[in-house]
């Protein structure tokens, strides 16, 4: 794994709705996002590219070549999608990932509260998806 200076979370200056993979880099709690109309897959190796991280491939869930979830100093826990409010200072997730199979990783959401007491992080039920039309 190469050194970068990149935060482990960037987080955003407006409000974002967009894919999110949650993960551990070096023990210490990131989060990757990207566009909704990308792929986990796409999201996570943008993440792990910008930050000099080497990755192994593997077939996800749509047989495409994919980062895998555990590597070289990163570990996946989670993906799905979330919505970025900064001027409340606020996060939710929700969802999955059909790529790679996972869902959101309720102890990584503990694990950023704890981390970024600033921050607000809730969570979206599966049902209630549509109505925050991610």
């Amino acid at each position: 794994m190469t050194e970068t200076s990149l935060p482990l979370i960037e987080w955003p200056t407006s409000t974002l709705k967009c894919k999110v993979v949650q993960l551990f880099v070096q023990g210490q709690a990131g989060l990757a996002t990207g566009r909704v109309d990308l792929k986990h897959r796409t999201v996570l190796a943008a993440y792990l590219i910008e930050r000099g991280i080497g990755y192994d491939y593997m077939r996800d869930y749509d047989d495409q070549n994919a980062p895998e979830l555990n590597g070289r100093g990163y570990r996946v826990v989670g993906a799905g999608l979330g919505h970025f409010d900064p001027r409340r200072r606020f996060v939710k997730f929700g969802g999955d990932s059909s790529g790679y199979g996972i869902p959101i990783s309720p102890e990584h959401v503990e694990e950023l509260k704890r981390a970024y007491p600033g921050w607000t992080f809730g969570s979206v039920t599966p049902a209630l998806l549509n109505k925050y039309r991610f």
